[in-house]
């Protein structure tokens, strides 16, 4: 801890990020258009660590990757509860406002909803660096043309076209290696992908972050499905291979759309990105932290400056300190676009919020730029290489993937594009799982084939992606892991139960964990960790000698007294201290279900005013789509909540 304080002096800056004069404007108008109605504000706090300066510092002392994430969460951590401290204070004993804000750690803001007078207060205190009217809105980069089709035994052409091919043969895969998709939502269940979801193995809320579902599914659209197929898709029953990183896990949320109606707010941007940081909730851990964000979504916004410093360029550089590449499309205004949206207008450096433009991978060499790809140059201040926009291309032209719950679209965008990246991002992590993303991101830029006008250029950047020649660069100066050499890889299975049933009114559990040796040497010994609803209960030694490639199983010690309600019983497996293993995401399986509580006088009554217990209801939703929720309720004298299904569909005419 004396080495992560002794430089914090050094990454302490004040945020002059936007003109007050403006924004006072903006707040004004406002409050004039929308009398008697909370004021929805961003305030920004002096105190701010400059994450650029921190990766500086991290890359000149050569930080480890395990130890970057670590640092820049408990360093933001600590500076927002220091300097938020006194305004939260101040938010929770006003009524109007004690559950209309969100405070943040990943940027030192809080975001509110606040009166007039609320407003005219948070002036007053000194450490507040700015507030600002806060409308910001985002939604996905798309555009569809339809061909549904399956291809057995086939590889899409862009995968070609990136060279994927030659890292599969090397015996790269992206096995152990982590993806979030920042997108639509993911249906978890299609066959290109249903094997590798995080929460078949983990607690579900570090493998899905929902804004307008609480489970994961694809219901918003299917255009974040789309995308994760071309990053981590193969249908291993037909070898029909959509995705670059066909080996790798993923993660996902929901928080984007394709309307400008249904948007999230920002408050909720951040969050998708701060949970990126620290999925599992806890700073003392790195595996659940994924190695590449793939963004195929924009901010509604027009040809301006915003964004081109202050808070998003701050968040962005957090991203890249924590040593997560972090990788945008670039744009589906073109071809004669006069704007480049945010974030991907951000210039901070070449790599750092790394847009991806458009091409036809479907043709043959050289590829022609998309027409609908945006050009730049960024309208953000700069000369050089970091006006120049996009950094480079990949195919994203009648791109086919997975679509809906098993099957399969054709689209074109450059949201096809950047997943094209992304799961270049996760080959070459699994050769140099040591490096930072933004280094493999350099890696990917410096070795891209130049196409158009000789140089770099604002339609192809430095030109298209070459995966095989990224690796044989950072192989000059770096030792990649081996894939085919011996390695020691112990992999969970499943975890069953004695007449499993998801609902059921016992509470005494008896479970027996499968587990397969994933390695190339006998394991001897492995510690189980049993977890229930995140709290460890027990553990357990198994001793014996399993062969390579090899499986077995062993019952575990009997868990009593369940709670009532949602429960899941998880079960991590540990080599000794002493050994490597090439894939610790494996290491872990998961049981859900429901315990039913029994009811201990009748009538019962239950009127939601607090929300749907999970102790009391189960909800059963076997299609994944719209589900219980609590809604308002008009004209009911004992009860202002109801539990409701909004399950009005509106279909265009």
């Amino acid at each position: 801890m004396k080495y992560i304080f002794c430089f914090l002096p050094l990454f302490l800056i004040s945020l002059n990020a936007y003109n007050q004069e403006v924004k006072s404007i903006e707040l004004n108008n406002w409050i004039n258009n929308n009398p008697n109605e909370l004021i929805p504000i961003r305030i920004e706090f002096n105190q701010n660590i400059d994450c650029y300066e921190l990766n500086q510092q991290f890359k000149k002392n050569k930080t480890s990757i395990d130890n970057r994430s670590k640092i820049v969460n408990r360093l933001l951590m600590a500076q927002a509860a220091s300097s938020q401290k006194q305004v939260i204070n101040f938010l929770n004993n006003n009524p109007s406002t004690a559950n209309n804000f969100h405070s943040f750690y990943i940027v030192n803001i809080i975001v509110a909803l606040v009166d007039l007078p609320t407003l005219k207060n948070l002036y007053e205190f000194p450490n507040i660096n700015s507030i600002a009217l806060e409308n910001n809105q985002f939604l996905a980069h798309d555009k569809f043309t339809i061909e549904t089709n399956k291809s057995p035994n086939g590889i899409e052409n862009g995968l070609v076209a990136i060279n994927a091919p030659a890292m599969w043969a090397l015996g790269y895969t992206g096995r152990g290696t982590m993806a979030y998709n920042y997108d639509t939502g993911v249906w978890p269940t299609h066959p290109a992908f249903k094997n590798r979801f995080i929460g078949n193995r983990y607690p579900m809320q570090q493998s899905w972050l929902g804004f307008f579902n609480s489970f994961p599914n694809g219901s918003v659209q299917n255009h974040g499905t789309h995308t994760l197929g071309t990053i981590a898709g193969l249908v291993a029953s037909t070898n029909d291979t959509l995705g670059v990183a066909f080996g790798s896990y993923w993660i996902a949320n929901d928080f984007v759309t394709s309307t400008v109606q249904g948007l999230p707010p920002i408050v909720n941007m951040i969050e998708a990105f701060q949970w990126a940081l620290n999925p599992d909730n806890d700073t003392s851990t790195t595996n659940d932290i994924p190695d590449v964000i793939n963004n195929s979504w924009r901010w509604y916004d027009g040809n301006d400056t915003i964004h081109c410093e202050g808070f998003v360029v701050n968040l962005m550089n957090a991203i890249e300190a924590a040593g997560i590449a972090n990788v945008f499309s670039g744009g589906n205004s073109g071809p004669n676009n006069s704007t480049v949206n945010s974030p991907q207008r951000i210039n901070t450096s070449e790599v750092n919020t790394f847009c991806v433009g458009s091409v036809n991978g479907n043709s043959s060499f050289p590829y022609l730029i998309s027409n609908f790809s945006t050009r730049g140059p960024s309208q953000c201040p700069a000369s050089g290489s970091l006006a120049i926009h996009p950094e480079v291309v990949a195919p994203g032209q009648n791109v086919r993937s997975a679509w809906d719950q098993d099957d399969y679209n054709t689209i074109s965008g450059t949201s096809m594009a950047a997943p094209h990246v992304s799961g270049a991002i996760l080959l070459l992590k699994e050769a140099f799982p040591y490096l930072s993303g933004e280094d493999l991101l350099w890696a990917l830029y410096l070795t891209a084939v130049d196409l158009g006008d000789p140089g770099e250029d604002n339609t192809y950047g430095m030109g298209i992606i070459d995966v095989f020649a990224a690796f044989e660069y950072l192989s000059l100066t770096n030792t990649p892991v081996d894939p085919t050499n011996l390695t020691n890889d112990i992999e969970l299975d499943s975890l069953s139960i004695p007449n499993f049933r998801p609902y059921t009114c016992e509470n005494t559990f008896t479970p027996t964990v499968y587990f397969t040796n994933a390695g190339d040497f006998a394991i001897n010994s492995i510690d189980f960790t049993i977890k229930v609803n995140g709290t460890i209960v027990q553990n357990s030694l198994w001793n014996g000698n399993l062969a390579p490639h090899n499986s077995s199983n062993f019952t575990l010690p009997t868990i009593t007294n369940l709670n009532s309600g949602k429960n899941e019983i998880q079960v991590l497996a540990n080599l000794s201290s002493s050994t490597t293993e090439y894939d610790y995401l494996n290491n872990s399986t998961i049981l859900r279900f429901s315990i039913i509580k029994e009811l201990s006088a009748l009538p019962f009554i239950e009127d939601f005013e607090y929300g749907i217990n999970d102790n009391t209801w189960t909800i059963e939703n076997s299609n994944n789509d719209k589900t219980w929720e609590v809604d308002s309720t008009a004209g009911l004298p004992w009860s202002s909540q109801s539990a409701a299904i909004k399950h009005l569909l509106i279909h265009p005419t």
